[in-house]
């Protein structure tokens, strides 16, 4: 089962509402899985929590360091591409920010290290 964390800046919940949609959407299509087996996660934080580039975010004058965390079986490096692309474009277009793109971390998980309601997902075809 994949998982997004995401670290953001403070959302309202109309914003995670959208951006859940557009982040599963992207997920849905660049890596070619049911939906059913996505969840998110939001880390937020607020303006003084977080720095890019030696500089603390203020909200206003600098950009936060914002940034996702895949946890997916392996998948190949065309896979990889597209769920990096998908997932800037869905982040910077539901939050209307094309500055604020995130970093994206993969970490490659085998099934057989994944378990999902008390089994593995190796065991599953």
């Amino acid at each position: 089962m994949p998982c997004l964390e995401v670290s953001v800046p403070k959302l309202d919940l109309k914003a995670k509402y959208l951006l859940t949609d557009k982040l599963t959407e992207a997920l849905v299509v660049s890596l070619e899985l049911p939906k059913k087996v996505f969840g998110i996660r939001f880390f937020e934080y607020m303006a003084g929590e977080s720095a890019n580039e030696g500089i603390l975010w203020d909200e206003i004058n600098t950009k936060p360091y914002q940034h996702f965390v895949l946890h997916v079986g392996i998948i190949d490096r065309k896979k990889k591409n597209k769920v990096i692309k998908a997932l800037t474009k869905a982040y910077t277009e539901s939050i209307n920010r094309p500055d604020w793109a995130p970093v994206i971390f993969i970490n490659e998980i085998p099934y057989e290290n994944i378990g999902v309601e008390g089994k593995p997902l190796s065991d599953e075809e």
